[in-house]
């Protein structure tokens, strides 16, 4: 399954696999690179802030405890799962 999330200031980011439970894929249009991103769990609680530097920016989340997550970009939020 595939997350995406529409920013007005920004191009589609696309998210996948979504579950996972590994590397997780991270797509962007146009940009301007960096792009500050964060990954929130459940509760809103910071658990990684990274910066995004390309078109296709992988982040491994094999270490994360199963759950719900949210990446945070800008105003925009996208849910995945970890398994």
């Amino acid at each position: 399954k595939i997350s995406s999330v529409e920013h007005p200031k920004m191009s589609s980011i696309v998210l996948y696999p979504n579950p996972n439970s590994g590397i997780l894929n991270i797509e962007t249009g146009d940009q301007v690179f960096p792009i500050p991103a964060s990954i929130l769990d459940a509760n809103g609680r910071l658990i990684k802030n990274f910066l995004i530097e390309g078109f296709h920016t992988t982040l491994d989340v094999s270490d994360f405890s199963a759950g719900v997550y949210f990446m945070k970009i800008g105003d925009g939020l996208i849910k995945f799962v970890v398994e």
